[in-house]
């Protein structure tokens, strides 16, 4: 079962389905701790990370429901990651703008991210799309799953590090 809007969660956890290890995620844009959130069942399935969130109107149920920590600030602000590699990144914060700077902040640290999920809000007819198609090639990441749709049109796009252990084999299944 999965929690997430566009099966984002299920898409992460079959890219990682060959590695056994401790796994970590960090959720830009977490809402609610369950009902369409991208990093729910990775929880539920043993991963490790933080969710980010400006709003904090969610914060006591999410204390009730989830181990992982929500962290009330702006993620506009984060500019160090104390390691060099994160299993998933989830890009969610309106409007696109803000999540394609975010993104560029987050590039600028040491860490890389073997998948990011990316919302770019295309079908409101933002160019964010482009742009950042653009800002994720220059850095190495592969753009895995264009265009994820929404029921109002394309919303998102999904992408993999190819400096990173994923097996691309396993899209072929996706």
């Amino acid at each position: 079962m999965s929690y997430s809007m566009s099966k984002q969660d299920l898409f992460v956890m079959h890219m990682h389905r060959d590695k056994i290890k401790q796994f970590t995620y960090l959720e830009i844009g977490a809402s609610h701790p369950m009902d369409i959130n991208n990093t729910y069942l990775l929880e539920l399935n043993g991963w490790q990370g933080n969710s980010v969130d400006i709003d904090g109107s969610n914060e006591q149920l999410w204390n009730q429901v989830r181990k992982n920590p929500l962290l009330i600030m702006d993620a506009l602000k984060i500019n160090h990651i104390d390691t060099d590699r994160i299993d998933y990144l989830s890009l969610d914060i309106e409007p696109p703008e803000q999540t394609m700077q975010c993104w560029i902040n987050l590039a600028s640290t040491r860490c890389r991210f073997s998948i990011v999920t990316f919302e770019h809000d295309a079908y409101n007819g933002s160019d964010i799309r482009q742009i950042s198609r653009g800002v994720f090639e220059s850095l190495g990441y592969m753009l895995a799953v264009p265009d994820v749709m929404s029921p109002f049109g394309p919303y998102e796009d999904w992408y993999i590090d190819t400096q990173s252990d994923i097996n691309l084999e396993l899209l072929k299944s996706w």
